[in-house]
Formats: structure tokens, sequence, C-alpha cells
């Protein structure tokens, strides 16, 4: 699989990733509102899945154009191409939003690779959404931290950056990092299954329930060339939003909003 290599302006002071915003775009004016303080230089990038879920595609895809421009890479659900894209389909689905792009979006959609390398104070790192393997393997996002470590890892990148599972964290072995930006719309903590069984989906044997839902998006430091992503929480309007899908009329709701007030995907 090809890799765009991209370098990074040593001025820069932290790497800002954010990943599967879904077509919401109140999470990323939440993240700007995060940012706004900083005085530091620093440069937003993005792991994908840009479409399919939220209904505000075409704000989503122009803010990741501004902010992320070419440090950003194609999700599973960005690669779609419906037979029939068009109006008469919802925004939250991948066709209804295709339709709604304009021609410089699309184009920007279309132009985005499986995978960036990012060159910055002497480190490599690696932007990819994580649905496949460099193989070209699907990756499923029930996927754990354990595994995907047999997925993604590469001994020539400091850092592998990804999505896709939803579910955050930030680990090191040996010197090399794998991280997980987690989605800034929607985490994805646990699985609940029909029979009202909780599965994790960390690599605890257990779900153990938070104090209270976050979403999320990793900030990359290097000051002295020493890589350290730190995971940042952040939350948003999710009652604005669900009362926006509410009102769109999308479908299994009950599913949904137990999902964006949770962090627990129903099957």
């Amino acid at each position: 699989m090809s890799v765009q290599t991209i370098t990074l302006d040593d001025r820069i002071e932290r790497l800002i990733v954010v990943s599967d915003p879904h077509s919401f775009i109140e999470p990323l004016w939440a993240v700007e509102r995060c940012l706004a303080a900083s005085q530091a230089p620093f440069q937003v990038a993005s792991t994908g899945d840009f479409l399919y879920g939220g209904l505000n595609p075409v704000e989503v895809v122009d803010w990741m154009r501004r902010h992320a421009g070419a440090f950003a890479v194609t999700g599973n659900h960005d690669e779609e191409r419906p037979e029939h894209p068009g109006l008469e389909s919802p925004p939250y689905t991948v066709a209804g939003a295709l339709a709604r792009l304009d021609v410089g979006q699309r184009e920007y959609l279309r132009s985005l690779p499986p995978w960036v390398d990012i060159l910055w104070r002497g480190r490599r790192i690696r932007l990819q959404h994580g649905h496949r393997t460099p193989a070209g393997r699907e990756i499923h996002w029930t996927s754990r931290p354990s595994q995907l470590w047999n997925f993604l890892a590469d001994a020539g990148v400091d850092l592998v950056v990804m999505g896709h599972t939803h579910f955050p964290f930030a680990e090191n072995r040996n010197g090399r990092w794998l991280a997980n930006a987690g989605s800034v719309s929607q985490l994805i903590l646990g699985w609940k299954q029909a029979d009202g069984r909780i599965v994790p989906q960390s690599d605890e044997p257990h779900f153990t329930s938070t104090s209270g839902i976050y979403n999320t998006y990793l900030s990359v430091t290097a000051p002295d060339g020493t890589l350290s992503p730190v995971v940042e929480r952040f939350d948003y309007d999710r009652k604005a939003v669900i009362r926006r899908l509410h009102e769109a009329a999308f479908p299994h709701m009950d599913l949904k909003q137990l999902w964006i007030e949770t962090g627990l995907f129903c099957f």
C-alpha cells in the first residue's frame, strides 16, 4: 500500500488528531473551542470517516479541508461509492452526503490517501484510519488494542495513529507507539448485545462504566524529539444533536441516542 509523506514544520508545537466525526459538526466546533486558548502553533490532522451518521456532511468536509487539508486520510465510509447518490437520500447516509457535497468537496474526499506519514522533529508518525492492514486485510471495528498492535504496528514508524474502532488509547511498546484518537462524535466503550450482555471494547474482561460520557482527540507533542501522544477528553452539546436527529426522523433513534449518551453500541 502506497504511503504519502509530508514534512511538518518543526516550529509546530502540537499535532492535533481528530477522528470519526461522521457528519457531526457540533463536536468539531467544540474542538475548536478547546484549541482556541492555545498559545503554541499546532497542526490539525484527521484519521478519517467524515461521512455517515450525522446531519452535516457538507460542513464537516469543509471543516476538514480548512483545518487538516493534506494532513488527513480516508476512512472506510469515505471510500464508499453508492451507485445512485441523490438528495432523496438523507444526509446521514453516504449516498445523501455525497449528493450534498459540491465538486470541490467531493474531489477533496476522493484525493485522500489511505496512509500519510508525517516527518516531524526527526520522528515518523503514520496516520491511517485503521480499517485495513498494510497487506489489505480488513480490520473489524470491534478489534481491541492488543489485536491492533498485531495488525498495524510498524518497526519503521515511531507512532501509528488510527481511528475506526472509536476507542481511544495510547500505548508504548519497546519505544514505539500505537494510538487511537477515538472519536470526536461517538465513542464506543462497549457493545450491548441483544441478550443485554455488555462486551467491553478495551482489553479488560469486564465492562466498567465511566462517571460520565465524553469524546476524544489525540494531542501529540515532541519537545525534545521524544513523542508524547495524549488522549484529550472534551464534550459537546449532545442534547442539541439528539434533538436534531429526532427531528430528522433518524431510524432506530432509541439505539442512536443510547450510543451518543453512553458510548454503548447496540447490535
